[in-house]
């Protein structure tokens, strides 16, 4: 479809008024308006519009935002906008309007939109002084904007629960309006936004949308026009990424290239322009370049001081005419920090699992002396999420990285232990060896000393299986009424930590307390009496006498497990009462090893591996969840959870995750912005239903104690009673989000997700046929059997249509709830 570029775009264009939004280090102007606080949703537009001369105060201190508009001050502002000279225009009424009168400073602006057809008035009146309805200003923006040439989808105005009252002569128009994003909601209903139509459109609204509007480039083939890097056009740049300058791993140069190619690629998207991309060796220094990685033009062209750089930091500064992408030399952080620049100063969002945002601009620069470093507030980051770990989500190995895998102890007490994946899977899970026998303890300390001679890597995994074959001699059971289970693995801690650290001073030790090494039993003394020591000490001969006080090394790393922890609330919440072991609980524990090791990483299980297309709701929760990590400060997070597509919201998960390991000090407004930004991109114009749907079932979830590793059954999730009163509502939410989708990769992605509440109806429908079975209720049983025969062949089908196995054990008749785990 042929795309015509909007008589706003070519006006602004030819007028020299692109507004240029510029990327800088420099101080905002002071608005005189006392009524407009600084980080109320409108400030930045009020800013906007004031400083660029498209609308005033309503006296020499007061904007009035929430005071109406008059149709007479809307178009007046557009002509503002429009940067028309109206200086040829009289001020005389010949508009054949009763209420203009000659020579009010509304005159002009009525007659040029008049010409420009914008607005033909009211009847006999033009309506000078009536306040402007929502309705009329998007008729106003869309014959000022655009003149055609564009189909404009249904689902666009079919969103607004209030849809049906928008008149007929403005539906085009609020399709229009909807589809840039000029005017959105003023409220949800059932997850539906309110368009409001006849509503009032306030001075704040005004400034919003004219802010919006100046800013985007309506008909544009591409969404960012005119973007340049110190006042040059983007397509006069070429790309180079560094291949002869030392880096610090060998795979760093290969990494640089692929960054570079894909900032080549997503400035084409964003912008239309095509970059050539090319090695710092193979091209003489140019003009204009934009330098990925470490190249050889440090210390000539662009200067970087990389002593100061933290650890995988992102680092983007403009250099004259020289644009500088670059990162501390870890390879996977010059990806970041592409990513960073992409998203910072183009307003192109990459969420992983191929969703993208590119927010429509116009006139973005990047000034000389722009400078952007930002770095993790987390040493490691591993995310099992369905292609969590990918450099756009910044959740990936980098400093540190793991030589071997967890459920080691065993293969490492063994005195003929070699360092291959088959002698580990010869004893992985087996039972645990005996921690206070001396003979395995140096048996472990060598193991682990011949895997440090071997690796290039930093981590070591030195992890029980954990499981009930542990040791129960005397020695190891006296140790575990004294100190609890726990107590012989941190000693083992201890032990391998001090026998490495002066040979191998750059690894380190990870250990895996979870399960059955949690603090349960006796409590857990950090330090030892003289006299309980000395007791304890008469009961060992051969054996290794444990340290008196059980406080790890430096070099030891424990990977905290909230296994034992409930994923229906945040971790430390008071209110959980899980019969296992309750949050409030968790912290507790949290608090104490935090005592024994300074460096504390965490693997999480509560966003779950075993649910698949079950409903899963805990976006709330994670984000509450990272508030707790970052209260204990935690260094690094080893997610655990689905690593194939399923319907639990798997790549939401997987882009949250990665936000917030690497930053979990965003505020949780900026978090849900994130989310809604998020189900907007990948599910379309419906996605307001499905963020309706995540609080709604996230709700249902808070009344239960769903344990990840002990309860795997569709109730203990939500209650069956909570399921009943509210599948309806529930799948109705899916559906309309379903019915606004344009596209069939957006239907997909809304049929996939729609999976895990038709198979909570069948759960449901299930359960009820047989409470009405053993009530002896033959007639009522006999039909519900009937409706879930018919929904679960609908379900099969649909589990086909979208590509997923069903379970191997399905069957037509079947109870759901014995199904076994879905295939991949």
């Amino acid at each position: 479809m042929k795309k015509i570029i909007s008589i706003l775009l070519c006006v602004m264009m030819l007028a020299g008024a692109i507004p240029m939004t510029s990327f800088a280090n420099e101080s905002k102007s002071q608005m005189p308006f006392i009524d407009v606080e600084e980080g109320k949703w409108y400030y930045d537009a009020v800013k906007a519009v004031w400083e660029n001369g498209y609308m005033a105060g309503t006296s020499d201190t007061t904007f009035t935002p929430n005071g109406a508009l008059t149709r007479a001050m809307f178009v007046t502002i557009l002509s503002a906008v429009s940067g028309d000279d109206l200086s040829g225009i009289t001020s005389d009424n010949t508009t054949g309007f009763s209420d203009v009168v000659s020579g009010k400073w509304y005159v002009k602006a009525i007659k040029w939109a008049i010409e420009k057809g914008i607005t033909a008035g009211m009847g006999e009146t033009f309506g000078v002084n009536k306040p402007l309805t929502r309705a009329q200003m998007a008729v106003m923006m869309y014959k000022f904007s655009s003149k055609g040439g564009e189909t404009l989808s249904e689902s666009n105005i079919d969103k607004y629960c209030d849809a049906s009252s928008i008149p007929a002569w403005a539906k085009e128009a609020v399709k229009f309006v909807s589809k840039y994003e000029l005017m959105s909601g003023t409220a949800t209903v059932n997850g539906a936004p309110v368009f409001s139509p006849n509503g009032t459109a306030t001075r704040a609204q005004s400034a919003v949308v004219i802010n919006k509007m100046t800013k985007t480039p309506i008909g544009s083939e591409y969404p960012v026009v005119g973007f340049t890097l110190n006042g040059n056009d983007i397509s006069k740049y070429t790309i180079v990424y560094g291949e002869t300058a030392s880096y610090n791993r060998d795979k760093s140069a290969r990494y640089a290239r692929e960054a570079a190619t894909k900032l080549s690629e997503c400035i084409k998207k964003a912008t239309g322009a095509e970059l050539a991309v090319v090695k710092d060796s193979e091209s003489e220094p140019l003009q204009y370049e934009i330098l990925i990685g470490k190249t050889n033009r440090e210390g000539t062209s662009v200067t970087i001081d990389r002593e100061l750089l933290a650890p995988e930091s992102e680092y983007i500064e403009m250099q004259g005419d020289k644009l500088v992408i670059a990162s501390d030399d870890v390879y996977e952080s010059t990806f970041y920090a592409v990513y960073r620049f992409l998203e910072e100063c183009m307003g192109y969002v990459s969420m992983g699992n191929g969703c993208e945002l590119i927010a429509s601009s116009i006139g973005l620069n990047v000034e000389d002396g722009y400078k952007f470093v930002d770095a993790p507030v987390s040493e490691y980051r591993m995310n099992y999420q369905w292609n969590g770990n990918s450099p756009e989500l910044r959740s990936d190995e980098t400093r540190y990285r793991f030589a071997n895998i967890v459920h080691t102890l065993k293969e490492f007490s063994m005195p003929d232990f070699d360092a291959s994946w088959e002698f580990h899977l010869k004893y992985y899970l087996d039972e645990d060896p005996c921690l206070s026998k001396s003979s395995n303890i140096e048996n472990i300390i060598r193991s682990v000393k011949l895997i440090c001679s071997k690796t290039k890597n930093n981590l070591i995994w030195v992890t029980q299986c954990d499981g009930t074959k542990y040791c129960k001699c005397d020695s190891c059971a006296q140790i575990y009424r004294t100190w609890g289970r726990c107590a012989t693995y941190i000693q083992i801690l201890q032990h391998v930590g001090n026998a490495i650290k002066e040979e191998y001073p750059n690894i380190r030790i990870v250990g895996l307390p979870y399960k059955y090494t949690h603090m349960t039993g006796a409590p857990l003394k950090v330090t030892v009496s003289d006299a309980e020591y000395e007791k304890f000490k008469q009961n060992y001969t051969e054996r290794i006498v444990p340290e008196q006080s059980l406080v790890c090394p430096d070099n030891v790393i424990l990977c905290v497990a909230t296994d034992n922890a409930c994923s229906s609330h945040p971790l430390g919440d008071t209110s959980c009462e899980n019969i296992s072991n309750n949050n409030a609980k968790f912290e507790i524990e949290m608090q104490t090893w935090c005592q024994i090791c300074k460096n504390i990483y965490i693997w999480d299980y509560l966003n779950g591996d075993k649910y698949e297309h079950q409903v899963f709701p805990i976006i709330h929760q994670i984000y509450a969840n990272y508030q707790f990590y970052k209260k204990y400060n935690v260094k690094g997070f080893y997610m655990l959870g689905a690593s194939y597509d399923y319907s639990d919201f798997s790549a939401l998960k997987s882009y949250l995750i990665g936000l917030l390991s690497w930053d979990y000090n965003m505020t949780e407004e900026e978090y849900f912005d994130k989310v809604d930004m998020f189900l907007k991109a990948y599910y379309g114009n419906g996605w307001s239903y499905i963020r309706e749907y995540i609080d709604a079932t996230e709700e249902l979830s808070s009344k239960c104690e769903f344990h990840v590793w002990t309860k795997c059954h569709w109730d203990d999730i939500i209650k069956p009673d909570d399921y009943n009163k509210n599948i309806e509502y529930l799948k109705g939410l899916i559906e309309k989000a379903l019915s606004l989708t344009d596209s069939e990769e957006e239907a997909l992605k809304v049929m996939k997700l729609s999976v895990q509440i038709y198979y909570a109806e069948l759960c449901v429908v299930y359960q009820n046929y047989l409470d009405a079975k053993n009530a002896g209720n033959t007639a009522a049983a006999s039909e519900l059997f009937e409706s879930f025969k018919t929904k679960n062949y609908q379900f099969h089908d649909l589990m086909d249509e979208v590509g997923y196995k069903v379970a191997n054990n399905w069957t037509l008749e079947g109870n759901p709830a014995d199904w076994d785990a879905y295939g991949e």
